[in-house]
C-alpha cells in the first residue's frame, strides 16, 4: 500500500484501540471486574502448502482464550461465556468498519505480502 494508505489506517486503528479501551473499561467497572486486568489480542494469517489460506484474530483475557474473529463471515465467536465476553462481543460486532478492515487485512493483505515475502525470500535463498 502507499504510505499514505497506511498512515490512514494505522491512525484508524489507533482511533479505535484508544475507543475500546475507554469503553472495556467503562463495561467492567459497570460489571464489577476486579481490576486490574490483561488484554491481549493476536493476529496475523496462516498459508497452507495447498495455497489456500485464513487470517485469524484471537483475543485473551488474564490468559484465557476470550474471544475471536471468524475472518470467513465477519463474526465474533465468544470462547468463554461470561456477561463481559457478551458486552465486548457486541461492542465489536457493531464496529462493522472496524470488523471489516481487519478482515481485509488479514485475509487479503496479510496473504499478499506473506506470499511476496516467500517469493523474494525464496528467490535470495536460491542466489546464496
Amino acid at each position: 500500500l502507499p504510505q499514505a494508505n497506511w498512515d490512514n489506517l494505522e491512525n484508524l486503528i489507533k482511533n479505535y484501540l484508544h475507543r475500546f479501551n475507554h469503553r472495556i473499561n467503562e463495561g467492567a467497572m459497570e460489571r464489577d471486574v476486579p481490576y486490574p486486568f490483561v488484554a491481549q489480542c493476536m493476529a496475523g494469517c496462516t498459508l497452507y502448502p495447498n495455497r489456500t489460506s485464513q487470517g485469524f484474530f484471537y483475543v485473551g483475557y488474564n490468559g484465557q482464550d476470550f474471544l475471536s474473529l471468524n475472518t470467513k463471515n465477519a463474526t465474533w465467536t465468544l470462547s468463554q461465556d461470561t456477561t463481559l465476553s457478551q458486552y465486548v462481543q457486541s461492542i465489536l460486532q457493531n464496529y462493522t468498519i472496524f470488523t471489516e478492515t481487519v478482515e481485509i487485512m488479514f485475509n487479503e493483505n496479510c496473504v499478499n505480502d506473506l506470499k511476496m515475502f516467500l517469493h523474494y525470500g525464496r528467490a535470495s535463498l536460491e542466489r546464496q
